[in-house]
């Protein structure tokens, strides 16, 4: 395949690369070139050294086979561009691996040092970041985490998504208090569920449902140095990926949606809407949004009443209490379709609690 051919399937995240938003989420369709892109651009800049990041150490050993597989990270950019990107992962600690390129040495000296090979970055699983210490990242410029949204089945890491935030702060120390810039953090991930741990823990949940409500693709966050990229499939690739046996097969269902836009087509956005409460009446209050009624109907709102009981379902004796005394009547409510949420943050949070 040609260089000319390729740069016109896939996305390049490169170009979203800003100083100003050191931290970056890409979303979108299956294999439109966000992790494939992101590699080959971090291998292109010398400057670069980075910290690869996989959930666990299985995905990370699964992609760490040196042989001519395809779950390698490198192998595809070799087969398009050659041996100037004939990488390997080679093996460092038990848990980690350094990055380096087969025919690139430095040699011993008369001290006694041997050949060793000259590292571009290291990779390492989030789920034992926290456990491995005495590690130094010094050199690391850019953190990445690959896959950092999971299909419904795969389990998911005890609070997945503050382990992210953790695992950056691990590697990024205190490099910022003495003037240095921070890593930049790229993170990459299929559109399977819009409420994953990251977007939970950062809040966004909320900014991204309103960005595909609106036909928007990217949110840019000055105050906080984040970036989020709801990524479209370039036209060519789209049309590439259409002719496919996996398209043919599933064309017109929400697979089809997920792998070549940025839709989470597997998430539930139904009885979502915004509504004004004129008329209406506050039942009960949970996690700081209030319930209200008007006859049969009900609408949890992000609009705060004091004047009813108000309940945290993150204590469990609080979600029982609350559970005793509404969930009857929700959990019919929302099975009659008589249950709508203002947001899909809020019809998850409440559904945890009553369902």
């Amino acid at each position: 395949m040609r260089n000319k051919e390729v740069q016109e399937l896939f996305i390049d995240v490169w170009k979203y690369a800003d100083r100003r938003f050191p931290w970056q989420l890409f979303i979108g369709g299956r294999g439109i070139g966000k992790t494939f892109s992101f590699t080959k651009g971090w291998i292109d800049r010398p400057e670069v050294h980075c910290g690869f990041m996989r959930r666990t150490l299985d995905e990370l050993e699964l992609i760490a086979d040196n042989s001519e597989s395809d779950a390698n990270i490198f192998y595809e950019i070799r087969q398009k561009y050659g041996e100037d990107y004939n990488y390997v992962f080679e093996k460092n600690t038990k848990k980690t691996w350094n990055i380096v390129r087969v025919d690139q040495t430095v040699e011993g000296d008369e001290n006694g040092n041997d050949d060793r090979s000259i590292s571009r970055g290291i990779a390492l699983p989030l789920s034992v970041i926290a456990s491995m210490r005495g590690l130094s990242y010094s050199r690391v410029t850019d953190i990445a985490i690959d896959e950092f949204i999971t299909e419904s089945h795969i389990k998911k890491i005890k609070n997945e998504g503050l382990a992210i935030i953790n695992a950056y702060e691990t590697i990024n120390r205190n490099r910022e208090l003495f003037g240095q810039d921070p890593c930049r953090f790229w993170a990459f991930a299929n559109a399977f569920d819009i409420y994953n741990p990251l977007f939970v823990e950062l809040g966004i949940v909320d900014d991204c449902e309103k960005m595909i409500a609106r036909g928007q693709h990217d949110k840019y966050y000055p105050d906080r140095g984040l970036a989020v990229h709801l990524l479209e499939a370039t036209e060519a690739f789209k049309e590439k990926k259409q002719q496919t046996q996996i398209m043919k097969l599933m064309r017109g269902t929400e697979y089809e949606k997920f792998a070549l836009g940025n839709q989470f087509a597997f998430n539930d956005f139904s009885l979502i809407a915004y509504k004004n409460l004129k008329g209406m009446r506050p039942l009960v209050t949970l996690n700081g949004s209030t319930i209200f009624y008007n006859n049969d109907h009900f609408y949890y709102s992000y609009a705060l009443n004091k004047t009813v009981k108000a309940y945290d379902s993150r204590l469990e004796q609080e979600k029982m209490a609350f559970n005793r005394e509404y969930l009857y009547v929700l959990e019919e409510a929302y099975m009659d379709n008589r249950l709508t949420f203002e947001s899909y943050a809020l019809k998850i949070g409440l559904l945890d609690v009553i369902l």
